[in-house]
């Protein structure tokens, strides 16, 4: 029995298709899905999953002993019991973790790598193998969900990072960018962060009547923003917003937007790291009227790295 957890998981759950194909694993499965051979993992290709050293297979075994020596597995231990929820069945001989289990087990790595993937679980997206990145998709998981999963793991490794983690937990990412950006500024400086209160993700602002005249379009959806303080954070992918067509679109949102008293805010992947994540963390306190939160460069570093 191979039991495919992790990213590897999530890459495959990226294809709702996929998702909505898995049903819940059989109780036979329960009491063998913590033993697998590397010629198990090398039959997997009938299924179109391929393990690589430049992408190795993620899989859940039930102790070091259970553990695959090979550059193309990475091996996660799990040697409590499984909550209800945690598998599904993909094939004969093969299981997939659930996004609430791909959730709990990232935790372990601390809130911020929990935060990202309950994001894309919650989300309008899911990473894979393309040059995109990622491919467009209904969520596969709630934040209902997320905490319904985590009541019925009490005592497992990793349950109170999860919980902690589902305060930064936000529904309706369509991107990974907008998901990094959301996990770096809203994590505590305990962690690395910046503690900005939380935004809400992919928001419709419509024109009141009097503002008909300014918008061209109908209504925008922010990235990222905070209604109350009329704050918008655009997440601009160097891929997807350099045509003339996709400048156009950001121009007429950003100063529609402004002309009806919102601060636009815009960050790219190069302005996530070091000192350039500091300035756009202070710039979104003084739009927000909130202090600004230096933490310590190391665990601000750390946190980066750890949010992929």
């Amino acid at each position: 029995m191979v039991v495919v957890t992790g990213e590897s998981a999530m890459r495959l759950m990226s294809d709702r298709k996929t998702f909505d194909s898995l049903e819940p694993a059989p109780q036979s499965v329960l009491g063998s899905w913590s033993q697998a051979r590397i010629g198990d993992i090398d039959e997997l290709g009938e299924y179109g999953i391929f393990a690589t050293k430049e992408n190795p297979l993620h899989v859940l075994v039930g102790d070091k002993g259970g553990r695959i020596q090979s550059e193309r597995v990475v091996s996660h231990i799990w040697s409590s019991h499984l909550p209800g929820g945690s598998l599904c069945h993909l094939a004969p001989g093969v299981a997939v973790t659930s996004p609430e289990f791909c959730y709990l087990l990232a935790a372990r790595r601390g809130i911020a790598p929990a935060a990202a993937v309950g994001m894309e679980a919650c989300g309008a997206y899911g990473k894979d193998g393309s040059s995109r990145g990622f491919a467009d998709r209904k969520a596969i998981s709630s934040l209902a969900s997320l905490k319904s999963y985590l009541d019925g793991a009490r005592g497992c490794r990793g349950v109170k990072a999860a919980r902690a983690a589902l305060d930064l937990v936000i529904e309706g990412s369509r991107s990974p960018l907008e998901t990094k950006t959301a996990v770096l500024l809203t994590a505590p400086t305990s962690c690395g962060g910046y503690g900005i209160p939380s935004p809400k993700s992919n928001w419709p602002v419509w024109p009141a009547a009097s503002e008909l005249s300014l918008f061209y379009d109908s209504y925008y959806l922010i990235d990222l923003c905070w209604p109350d303080k009329k704050v918008s954070l655009e997440c601009d992918s160097y891929a997807y917003h350099s045509s003339k067509d996709e400048r156009d679109d950001d121009a007429r949102k950003r100063n529609a937007l402004t002309s009806i008293g919102w601060t636009c805010l815009t960050t790219t992947a190069g302005q996530l790291s070091g000192a350039a994540l500091d300035t756009l963390a202070q710039q979104a306190c003084r739009a927000l009227g909130i202090a600004f939160q230096q933490p310590p460069a190391s665990l601000r570093d750390s946190l980066i790295e750890s949010v992929k």
